[in-house]
Formats: C-alpha cells, sequence, structure tokens
C-alpha cells in the first residue's frame, strides 16, 4: 500500500460488526497532524513514517 499525501494506516470499522459480526479495517491515508487519531493502526513491519508498506 502507498500514500501519495500521507502516511497509510489500517482503519478499524466497527460499523461493520452489525452486519458481519466482526470489526473490518480498511486502508486509509492520514496527514502527521492526524496519526493520533484513535482506532489507526500502523501495518505490521512497515516503520510509521513510511509511505509505502508491503503487506
Amino acid at each position: 500500500v502507498w500514500c501519495d499525501d500521507g502516511y497509510p494506516r489500517l482503519v478499524q470499522r466497527p460499523g461493520d460488526i452489525a452486519l458481519t459480526g466482526k470489526i473490518s479495517q480498511r486502508c486509509a491515508c492520514f496527514k502527521e497532524d492526524e496519526l493520533d487519531q484513535p482506532g489507526l493502526e500502523v501495518y505490521a513491519g512497515c516503520d510509521p513514517s513510511s509511505k509505502v508498506c508491503v503487506v
């Protein structure tokens, strides 16, 4: 995954629990000042300051 502008993070989608019974995640790009939001997760094995992560 990559971001042209920002940093890739996994975002929890708790709203999906009503449909699937599980919390799903999606990828999104965030600017540096947005990285402290709850529910954001750095990809495993990826440097938090990287704009490209191999998954």
